[in-house]
């Protein structure tokens, strides 16, 4: 059992306290009330039993979404504010909601990704994605995951 092999290390956990998630196999504890999850949600990751990470762009769509919104709530053309800042902070509130992800779902995140990139710099729907990282400043979402990888690696 699970619970005889960290208590062999000198570790001890309180069942209250942990999360099972069956991959193919069950985990056997003296403990028989330990929860079983379909998905779960660790330092603001959700990981799945199939490792899709679906989940987690499902529960990361909102929150870009009212961050977006709060966005061009604050960056009003009409209140006069600097051209950039809405980059700026698509930037620090956004992007780093999409950075934290995985490759089996960019796709998806590059959609998320563009379409404040495109409200803000007031680009059409029918322009290339190039042009709009091009005119943003911005880098699309695949490599910024590639190099935050290569930076963790390094």
């Amino acid at each position: 059992a699970i619970d005889k092999v960290v208590n062999s290390i000198g570790l001890y956990f309180s069942p209250a306290n942990i999360k099972t998630m069956a991959f193919k196999t069950t985990i056997q504890s003296k403990f028989r009330l330990l929860e079983m999850v379909k998905y779960y949600k660790y330092i603001g990751f959700t990981i799945d039993r199939r490792l899709s990470f679906i989940r987690h762009v499902t529960d990361a769509k909102p929150k870009v979404d009212s961050r977006f919104h709060m966005i061009k709530a604050i960056t009003n053309p009409k209140i006069g504010v600097n051209a950039k800042m809405p980059i700026t902070l698509y930037k620090s509130l956004i992007q780093s909601v999409l950075q934290l992800s995985c490759k089996s779902v960019l796709g998806t995140l590059e959609r998320i990704q563009i379409v404040p990139i495109r409200y803000f710099l007031g680009i059409a729907n029918d322009s290339s994605s190039m042009m709009l990282y091009r005119e943003s400043g911005m880098m699309a979402i695949h490599i910024l995951i590639k190099d935050e990888t290569a930076t963790h690696i390094s």
